[in-house]
């Protein structure tokens, strides 16, 4: 049984006005103070079989009040943590709506920026892998392919011109400097969004290069830079030199294709775009007509005497 606190002082207030007139009447009548204490007594247990039930009401009703705070405190730290939780999930939803505009800004969603559908389609993403490579194991590339290079996790577009005797990689602020005893040089590679990506590479030697279109003899430095195309990785030549106002940032001729792979002029992208976080920058790619790099330096340059046409794959006729 229940009895609230209220209830409680009421029997107590009853029971107390019960014993005065109970001493009053006693009083009037003249009964022995024997009787009167004995009677006082028992009133003092009926008071007490009476109270037992209230003081177990107040001991239930403080439990209960006990287990309701406890109860509000496991439900303020569930909220807490609710709230950490919502948190965090507005955070990546967030990170994930910059990175969804940063992939919209770059092209990054395997074309270069400007590219139209028809040409999108010419990544040939889904190609089986033997399509990928002949027979005899050397890559197949198209006109223009993405390249990576891993040490600098950046992938660009580059032309890839069975005439240019030397690859080419865009580079500018050139800089040269010593590590170890060796000459190195650094320079700054252009990306998307106007961002300069930091690079170095060691010395190799030095070249003379004169352009189809241009009789003026350049002298160039050539590093050694890792390059990975499709599914080979190797180490290969590059010249330095600033191709920003060029198609594609970097241009892969002989210094690679030679041993590695054969030509298709037919197709462009054959090989799957690698994942990178730096992108190279390149302008609108509609048709393919850089002039070619032709390394004029003294024939006894002995990379240059190893140097000799790579397979050509022909066009398919109409």
């Amino acid at each position: 049984m229940k009895i609230s606190f209220a209830g409680a002082l009421s029997v107590i207030a009853m029971l107390s006005l019960s014993s005065c007139a109970f001493q009053a009447g006693s009083g009037s009548v003249g009964q022995q103070p024997a009787e009167s204490a004995g009677d006082t007594a028992a009133m003092m247990r009926s008071l007490d079989s009476k109270l037992e039930p209230v003081i177990a009401a107040s001991r239930s009703n403080s439990s209960e009040l006990s287990q309701l705070k406890d109860s509000l405190n496991r439900n303020n730290s569930e909220i807490q943590s609710l709230r950490k939780d919502f948190a965090e999930m507005q955070e990546s939803f967030a990170a994930m709506n910059k990175n969804v505009k940063h992939l919209a800004k770059t092209g990054a969603s395997g074309s270069a920026p400007g590219k139209s559908s028809k040409e999108v389609s010419e990544t040939n993403d889904n190609l089986p892998k033997q399509q990928l490579r002949q027979s005899d194991g050397k890559l197949v590339l198209g006109e223009y392919e993405w390249v990576k290079f891993p040490e600098q996790d950046l992938a660009a577009q580059a032309r890839i011109d069975t005439g240019a005797s030397i690859s080419s990689i865009s580079a500018i602020s050139i800089e040269k400097f010593e590590r170890e005893g060796k000459t190195w040089y650094r320079f700054q590679f252009p990306c998307d969004g106007h961002k300069l990506l930091p690079m170095e590479a060691p010395f190799v030697r030095t070249i003379r290069t004169r352009q189809a279109s241009a009789e003026d003899i350049e002298v160039r430095p050539v590093v050694r830079l890792e390059i990975q195309i499709g599914d080979v990785t190797t180490v290969s030549e590059f010249s330095l030199k600033d191709r920003t106002k060029m198609d594609f940032p970097v241009l892969i001729g002989r210094t690679f294709l030679i041993d590695n792979a054969v030509v298709d002029v037919s197709k462009r992208s054959i090989q799957r775009r690698p994942k990178a976080e730096n992108v190279g920058s390149s302008r609108k790619v509609e048709a393919v007509s850089e002039d070619r790099d032709e390394d004029v330096s003294s024939s006894k340059n002995p990379a240059k005497k190893s140097q000799s046409k790579p397979q050509l794959k022909n066009r398919p006729s109409k």
